[in-house]
């Protein structure tokens, strides 16, 4: 209803969706909690007709679909912090037990996950979101993350650092949202073969070019160059180590 006068009719509008996790962590285990269908073939029926509601209701939209992150790295996080142990139990009962389910294995919730990677592929690169004036491009740019490890001097070894999630060990903290900012703003300007699906503590932040000024969909991919597209970065980058940029460093 609010994009639905004029005013916005005319104006490019950008929509990201990140949904799923509640789906494989609370729902294909029969939990006391709630139970249905949380098949990869009807998450992409839900989906879809979510999709097609936006294209048909939505003219001159921009949507980011981001697959849902690996739920399964929390059980390298639960040993960190006790209230991890007690919370992942609520808040993942499928992968962890809890709410009298019976929990998948972790190859069993990373088959369910790939399921869901699969079905939208297969939807989105149907072309029946492919217009002149919509599109919808999978954006994979946390499908492949691994925890950050860092030295622990009081046990004297490599352990998750665990402050890139929030207190139950799911959760990203606002360091890691920062992080997933950039990585899903790098995927927005990557070409369709070339996008990210991990990121790094340091990654770049690329900039449209005058070569390719747009935001890369399915259908401009190939004539997408991204050299030089982190040149401005790099510069400011110098500039901030140089004069030591408190707030940044």
């Amino acid at each position: 209803r609010l994009l639905g006068g004029s005013r916005y009719k005319d104006k490019w509008k950008l929509v990201t969706i990140h949904i799923g996790h509640n789906d494989v962590c609370t729902h294909p285990c029969n939990t006391t909690y709630t139970e249905f269908d949380a098949s990869p073939t009807m998450f992409r029926r839900r989906l879809q007709k979510s999709l097609d509601y936006i294209r048909d209701h939505l003219p001159k939209t921009f949507v980011n679909y981001i697959p849902l992150m690996d739920v399964t790295i929390t059980e390298e996080l639960i040993d960190g912090l006790p209230f991890c142990s007690f919370a992942v139990p609520y808040v993942c009962p499928c992968l962890h037990g809890g709410f009298g389910g019976n929990p998948l294995t972790r190859d069993q919730m990373k088959e369910l996950q790939n399921g869901y990677l699969k079905e939208m592929y297969n939807l989105i690169n149907s072309d029946r979101y492919e217009r002149r004036d919509f599109t919808v491009v999978l954006q994979p740019a946390f499908t492949d993350i691994r925890p950050f490890y860092a030295y622990n001097r009081r046990s004297r070894k490599l352990e998750p650092d665990l402050t890139y999630f929030g207190p139950d060990c799911l959760h990203p903290s606002q360091k890691l949202h920062a992080l997933m900012a950039r990585a899903l703003w790098n995927n927005m300007l990557s070409p369709e073969n070339e996008k990210q699906t991990n990121w790094s503590p340091t990654p770049p932040l690329l900039c449209p070019t005058p070569n390719s000024p747009y935001l890369a969909t399915r259908s401009n991919s190939r004539n997408m160059v991204t050299k030089g597209m982190d040149s401005d970065f790099a510069t400011y980058m110098r500039v901030v180590l140089q004069n030591r940029v408190k707030c940044y460093l």
